[in-house]
């Protein structure tokens, strides 16, 4: 029922409005991947170089990027993201959202 009443809603929304949220819904969850990143990083006693090292392709620059919620990453940078922190991509993924 209130799921219904939720969709409803959403389509009487304009569409610029309807972008501008799930824009700002998209930078939430960046910033906590990038937050979780960083939190298992550190936990690893790994430094963005390290990551660098360890992984086959990815920069320092785009480890920060994700870190600081900046970089949407592709399922490829995710995976060697994982390699460069010596962990299954299932940890990286295993973070806290908003329901939606």
């Amino acid at each position: 029922m209130l799921q219904e009443l939720v969709t409803k809603l959403i389509s009487k929304i304009p569409h610029f409005v309807k972008s501008d949220i799930m824009e700002a819904m998209k930078d939430d969850i960046l910033k906590k991947f990038g937050e979780h990143i960083r939190s298992l990083r550190i936990e690893s006693k790994l430094s963005q170089d390290d990551i660098v090292l360890n992984s086959n392709r990815i920069t320092k620059a785009t480890v920060s990027d994700i870190e600081n919620g900046k970089r949407n990453l592709s399922f490829t940078t995710l995976i060697d993201l994982a390699k460069g922190m010596k962990r299954h991509p299932k940890e990286l993924l295993d973070f806290k959202t908003e329901e939606i």
